[in-house]
């Protein structure tokens, strides 16, 4: 597991991946830290910038792990319609 300032196929600045790590299969994983409040609910924007840059042919799936369980409408139908599957590892789990 890598910072992504650390991460040694990091393609540039950071831009919205905080954490990448390679599984025990092989997939290369990005990873998206949100440290809310608990009331908070995660919007779209929030997750914009992590989503656009894990898209790309190095990242095989992505991880949310957030400090609330609250996440927006637009927030999940964004991450259900992304090719790239988007895990979610949220505040109650």
């Amino acid at each position: 597991m890598w910072l992504w300032d650390e991460y040694p196929e990091r393609w540039g600045p950071d831009k919205g991946i905080d954490l990448v790590f390679k599984h025990v299969n092989g997939e290369t994983w990005a990873v998206q830290a949100k440290c809310y409040k608990p009331q908070y609910s995660i919007t779209k924007d929030d997750l914009n910038s992590f989503l656009s840059e894990s898209s790309r042919k190095q990242i095989d799936r992505r991880l949310l792990i957030a400090s609330t369980d609250r996440i927006g409408v637009n927030a999940k139908e964004t991450c259900a319609g992304q090719e790239k599957p988007v895990t979610r590892f949220m505040r109650a789990d």
